[in-house]
């Protein structure tokens, strides 16, 4: 599309409402990355990356939807 289309599209499409600043600010909070990291899920990975280190095979086994 060259920039004479594009003005002529964005000029029917018109004005985009932006959200509100509160919606806005709901957005932004959802957008961050939330990691909550819990020291069984550590002593598990370390336990894994050793086992990958050292090219054993392993196996986790856990309750169904746990993970």
């Amino acid at each position: 599309m060259t920039a004479p289309d594009a003005k002529t599209v964005a000029k029917q499409l018109g004005n985009i409402k932006l959200p509100s600043d509160r919606l806005q600010a709901e957005i932004k909070r959802l957008n961050k990355k939330n990691i909550v990291t819990l020291k069984q899920v550590e002593v598990l990975h370390e336990w894994l990356e050793g086992k990958r280190q050292a090219k054993q095979s392993c196996r986790v086994v856990g309750e169904s939807r746990t993970g």
